[in-house]
């Protein structure tokens, strides 16, 4: 029920919004029908096509329910780049960065990775996010993780451990993604100001990623690279390394004396390698 009165308040505002820019446009307001148009895509990009048809289904037999609801009059891909189209023409360059983000985060939670990867590269973001305001940066952050979660979910280990190495390994993860403070940011000295200013950064919790899960991501990826790598330079003197972070878990785990039965994810990760190594693929 929560998430149905959560989904019947953004139907309003996106219709609302619909409304708002057809009323702009037709007076020539077309920097404010962008503006409020990047609104609506804030509403619409981290929804999956199958929400909509689920909903759909859900509440086949109650057509007075689906009516108060928002559905796109066209595929979702159409009306997310119409509006990024828009934002391009007649906002400022942070509006627009914000915009070809949401619409690379959309098409990767679609398994549409190379059209993601191809909006994101050809923008040059990489290059100049750092100077970006510190939202675009969280959502650039968010961006990428999505990336590479698809790259993973269409057998591309390679690509989704490049891309999530440099996210998963750094300390600030939590920080970077705006889901929190991490142990290692807590020890150090921030003003209350600067505290109230990153905790209004927060997502909140529907829009927030499963941290768990992309740690498991990242390890499995690294696992599959690495256990090779491992095997391929076992005489070299010069060992080249792949994950430093799966490298440090495989050594805390030998240095053990006792090995229990597997139980968090890291365990079965690590009892995964083992088997590895011994060419027990299955």
């Amino acid at each position: 029920m929560e998430y149905l009165y959560r989904l019947k308040d953004e139907c309003v505002l996106i219709k609302q919004c619909d409304r708002i820019m057809a009323y702009l446009s037709t007076h020539d307001e077309l920097e404010k029908a962008s503006r409020v148009g990047l609104i609506k895509l804030e509403h619409i990009y981290y929804k999956h096509d199958s929400l909509y048809e689920k909903t759909q289904q859900a509440l086949k037999a109650k057509p007075e329910k689906l009516a108060e609801l928002y559905f796109h009059s066209q595929p979702s891909e159409v009306v997310v780049q119409s509006l990024v189209d828009q934002v391009s023409q007649h906002c400022t360059l942070k509006l627009k960065v914000k915009a070809i983000l949401l619409q690379s985060f959309h098409h990767a939670i679609h398994n549409r990775y190379f059209q993601a990867q191809d909006l994101v590269l050809k923008s040059q973001l990489a290059k100049t996010i750092a100077k970006q305001q510190i939202q675009n940066q969280i959502f650039y952050n968010r961006t990428a993780v999505q990336i590479g979660l698809a790259a993973y979910r269409l057998g591309l280990f390679e690509e989704c451990n490049s891309v999530l190495s440099e996210i998963c390994q750094n300390p600030k993860l939590k920080e970077s993604l705006a889901q929190g403070q991490s142990n290692y940011s807590r020890l150090q000295e921030k003003t209350l100001e600067e505290e109230i200013e990153e905790k209004k950064r927060f997502m909140p919790p529907h829009l927030q990623l499963n941290l768990e899960q992309l740690d498991c991501v990242f390890m499995v990826t690294s696992m599959l690279q690495e256990v090779v790598n491992q095997v391929e330079n076992k005489f070299t003197i010069a060992k080249k390394v792949i994950s430093r972070n799966f490298r440090k878990l495989i050594d805390q785990y030998d240095s053990k004396g006792f090995q229990f039965v597997p139980s968090s994810n890291r365990d079965q990760i690590v009892a995964a390698s083992r088997f590895l190594n011994k060419s027990q693929w299955q």
